[in-house]
């Protein structure tokens, strides 16, 4: 896959979701974010692929293989968007309600 050209400080704000997927699914990830920015009308995954360039360097099933069968983490990337939306907070101590919060189908953490 060619380099994604996106400016400097929207790659340094998809960074922080590197390690939520494997090295080769977080490219694809990148190419998604990409073109759900910059696509117009609806955002289908066919029109956010055409939207972010990246037909005709990879095959549209790539960006469908993403959802089935690709290896990442819901909840990790949660705990990202989440991390990312408290760090406009100004707080003495970190946001951590989410960790002992009782959540469907998970015990809370004491």
């Amino acid at each position: 896959m060619f380099p994604i050209m996106i400016p400097e400080a929207f790659a340094s704000l998809l960074a922080g979701y590197a390690t939520c997927f494997q090295a080769r699914s977080y490219p694809t990830f990148q190419w998604l974010v990409l073109g759900w920015v910059q696509c117009l009308g609806r955002r289908t995954l066919t029109a956010v692929a055409l939207a972010s360039g990246a037909i005709g360097q990879r095959h549209v099933s790539v960006f469908h293989r993403f959802f089935a069968r690709a290896v990442w983490s819901l909840d990790a990337v949660g705990q990202v968007v989440f991390g990312k939306a408290c760090g406009g907070c100004r707080r003495s101590t970190p946001c951590t309600w989410w960790a002992t919060t009782p959540w469907p189908g998970r015990a809370a953490s004491a």
